[in-house]
């Protein structure tokens, strides 16, 4: 398969919200369709063509209306040769093909466009973000408890005297600036480490505050203690939470039958043997089999819009940087067609019949639900709709957790959730929130 077409392929699952980059590209390295050298290139590729994909998206619209009756069927390859060849290092396309020679064929307005585009919104060329060390965006490493030495990592990969930093609030997890993320690609044992996972702090952070509850009340609670990740695959956060709670077992749910092969041959890589897959919808999990009845806590990451990973990307932001990051939320959603905002009411159905379902576990204290939306319907609406109709459960106020709290202007315990605000953190945009059940 050409490479090109691997890369609009991972784009396609992307945008789709079927996983998340490395996920895709290391599913397509493990099964050789893509060589270590290829991974690193895709990477890359797809981290700036969804960093600027309303411009590129634009273009593909330029493209169409320059001839009529043009109609392009793989939208997402034109994205990815648009990106290589207006945003690239070498700003050409490296291969042949009839996709090819139509952009060539329009290079001159297209290009036109671009620099048009290129003007209004500020955007700077790849080696320019990395000359002027522009690029902010910081790669999170989480050390698997016990297998190797922290000290040791953050020696290994310091470079120019920059150490990666230890985050002060997830246990064994480093900070990497792109550069000593690159040295760490480099290394031999990068695919094949047992040792560590690449895990983004925001998918660290639910599954931390959740066993620190845990960990907080085990001498106030039966000592038989089962989680469920409802929603598990890739695995990260499973992984995470049975190394947190390796006492009890974690019940990893997925439905999607190829994610949960992915999730399935992870946790046996990483030996984890208190975790059992189970290969289906979270809603048919019945709360009353006995099997769950040591079921206390429930970790709920649903299928969200993915807005907060896109927009921690986009390429304008600094721009909008004179806003407060709640007015920035807003002003992202009410950009947003009528057809978009129906599709997040749609998943906001969906996160709440989720969330329904977790309260319905007879014996569960604490449910944590997350998202890496920006959103506001996707977030504090829907935990005020969840609390509204459980009065049972009441919120954790996690405000000491983060400087960014949650939005409380259009509901009141809002500061009671943690967001992050990409602008600022280097991270994605996500926001968690912990339920606890009230003790009468």
């Amino acid at each position: 398969m050409n490479f090109y077409l691997k890369c609009a392929n991972a784009l396609k699952f992307l945008r789709g919200k079927k996983g998340n980059f490395k996920t895709i590209l290391f599913g397509l390295l493990q099964k050789k369709e893509l060589s270590k050298a290829e991974f690193q290139k895709a990477y890359s590729i797809l981290i700036r063509t969804a960093s600027n994909m309303d411009l590129i998206d634009h273009l593909v619209q330029h493209l169409e209306d320059s001839e009529k009756g043009m109609n392009i069927k793989n939208k997402d390859l034109i994205r990815i040769l648009l990106s290589e060849l207006f945003l690239g290092k070498y700003k050409k396309i490296k291969g042949g093909g009839k996709l090819k020679k139509m952009i060539m064929s329009k290079a001159e307005l297209l290009d036109k466009e671009f620099q048009r585009l290129k003007q209004q919104h500020g955007i700077k060329d790849e080696e320019e973000e990395q000359d002027k060390g522009i690029i902010r965006k910081r790669v999170f490493l989480r050390i698997i408890k016990g297998r190797m030495n922290i000290e040791d990592v953050v020696k290994d990969l310091t470079l120019d005297g920059e150490a990666p930093l230890i985050d002060p609030l997830i246990p064994n997890l480093l900070s990497l600036t792109y550069p000593q993320y690159q040295a760490l690609r480099k290394k031999e044992d990068y695919i094949t480490s047992k040792n560590y996972i690449i895990q983004s702090k925001p998918s660290c952070v639910p599954a931390y505050l959740l066993c620190k509850g845990i960990l907080e009340n085990k001498d106030r609670i039966a000592k038989k203690i089962d989680i469920i990740d409802a929603c598990s695959a890739p695995g990260n956060k499973t992984a995470q939470l049975a190394e947190y709670w390796p006492s009890g077992k974690i019940f990893a749910i997925e439905r999607d039958q190829k994610r949960y092969n992915l999730l399935r041959k992870r946790m046996e890589f990483y030996d984890l043997k208190n975790v059992e897959c189970i290969n289906d919808s979270f809603l048919n999990i019945k709360p009353e089999d006995q099997k769950f009845s040591n079921v206390r806590y429930i970790l709920l990451d649903p299928t969200c819009s993915g807005s907060g990973m896109i927009n921690n990307l986009d390429s304008n932001i600094d721009n909008l940087i004179e806003m407060s990051y709640e007015e920035y939320c807003k002003k992202k959603f009410e950009s947003l067609d009528k057809k978009k905002k129906a599709e997040l009411y749609a998943l906001q159905k969906s996160q709440l019949e989720l969330l329904d379902h977790a309260s319905k576990f007879p014996n569960v204290l604490r449910i944590s639900y997350s998202t890496c939306s920006i959103y506001e319907v996707e977030n504090e609406q829907v935990v005020k709709l969840f609390l509204e109709s459980h009065p049972n459960f009441e919120l954790v106020n996690l405000e000491k957790y983060s400087e960014t709290k949650g939005f409380s202007t259009n509901f009141s315990e809002g500061y009671k959730c943690l967001r992050a605000d990409p602008r600022e953190s280097g991270m994605d945009g996500f926001f968690v929130s912990i339920f606890k059940r009230r003790k009468n």
